[in-house]
C-alpha cells in the first residue's frame, strides 16, 4: 500500500447538505471512528426547505439510548404513524430487536409511500420531504438478498421526496441493489479489500485507509456530480435539539 500525502480538507457542511437532498446516500465505517456521530449531526441540519414541514426518520437499529434525546421516540408503527401525523420534525424509530426488524422495516416505508397518494386522511404529505437514515442496514439485508421495503426506497423513493442514508460498517456488506442506487458515499476508516474497492471506482480510497485509521472521525466523500474524492475535518457534536409538539405529548 503506497503512503500518500496529508490530504486538504474541507470544514464547511455545505456540500454534504447539498448531496443529502439531491439523492440517496451511503455513510460507511467501523464502530468507534465516527459514522453514527457524523450521521446525527447531519440529521439535525436543516437540509429541505422548512416551509416543506420536512421529517427526518432515525432508524435505531441498535437501539443505543444516546441517539433518543434528538428526537421524538416511536417503539411501534403505530406510535411512528402518530408522530407523522402530528408533523414532528425529527423521529427516532426503534425497530424489533430480532429478525422482525426486516418486516417492521418495510411496513415503515410502505407507509411513507403512502402518505404520498395524498388521499384522505394524509392530505398535506405528498410534498414533504422525507431524509430517512438507516443504521446497521446489513442487518436488514444481505448483499445479495432480497428485501421489499429496501428495493422499492432505493429504486423510487427519491422520485417520491423519500431519500435514504444508509449506515453500515464496511460497503461489501451493504445490499448492492441499495448500494447501486446511492449517489454520494461518505467513507470513515474501514476494512475493506482493495480488489472490491476498485471495483466500485474507489480505489483511491484504499490509499488514504491508514490515515483514516489514525484520525478518528475525519471521513472521505464522493458525491455526485463532482466525482472527485475530498476529505473532511470531523463535523460537530450534534445538540439536543429543541420539543416538538409530540415530543411534550409523548411526555
Amino acid at each position: 500500500m503506497r503512503l500518500v500525502q496529508e490530504p486538504k480538507l474541507v470544514t464547511s457542511m455545505k456540500p454534504l447538505i447539498k448531496a443529502l437532498k439531491t439523492g440517496h446516500t451511503v455513510i460507511v465505517g467501523q464502530t468507534q471512528y465516527g459514522k453514527t456521530t457524523a450521521a446525527l449531526s447531519l440529521f439535525l441540519e436543516p437540509v429541505f426547505d422548512q416551509r416543506k414541514n420536512p421529517v427526518h426518520i432515525f432508524v435505531d437499529t441498535k437501539h443505543d439510548n444516546s441517539i433518543l434525546p434528538f428526537g421524538a421516540v416511536a417503539r411501534t408503527l403505530e406510535e411512528f404513524r402518530f408522530h407523522m401525523t402530528m408533523r414532528a420534525s425529527h423521529i427516532i424509530y426503534r425497530p424489533p430487536g430480532d429478525d422482525g426488524r426486516k418486516e417492521a422495516l418495510t411496513n415503515l416505508i410502505d407507509f411513507l409511500f403512502s402518505l404520498k397518494s395524498d388521499t384522505p386522511p394524509r392530505r398535506g404529505h405528498a410534498n414533504r420531504p422525507v431524509l430517512l437514515f438507516i443504521d446497521e442496514i446489513q442487518l436488514y439485508s444481505a448483499k445479495q438478498a432480497n428485501h421489499k421495503g429496501l428495493q422499492r426506497l432505493a429504486t423510487t423513493g427519491l422520485g417520491k421526496q423519500i431519500i435514504m442514508v444508509a449506515l453500515g460498517q464496511r460497503i461489501q456488506n451493504i445490499n448492492s441493489q441499495v448500494y447501486s442506487q446511492c449517489n454520494n458515499t461518505f467513507a470513515f476508516y474501514m476494512r475493506e479489500r482493495r480488489s472490491y474497492l476498485e471495483g466500485q471506482g474507489l480505489e483511491e480510497l484504499e490509499a488514504y485507509l491508514p490515515w483514516l485509521n489514525t484520525h478518528k472521525w475525519h471521513f472521505a466523500y464522493l458525491i455526485a456530480g463532482d466525482d472527485v474524492l475530498r476529505f473532511h475535518a470531523p463535523l460537530p457534536l450534534p445538540k439536543r435539539k429543541s420539543a416538538t409538539i409530540a415530543d411534550i405529548l409523548e411526555r
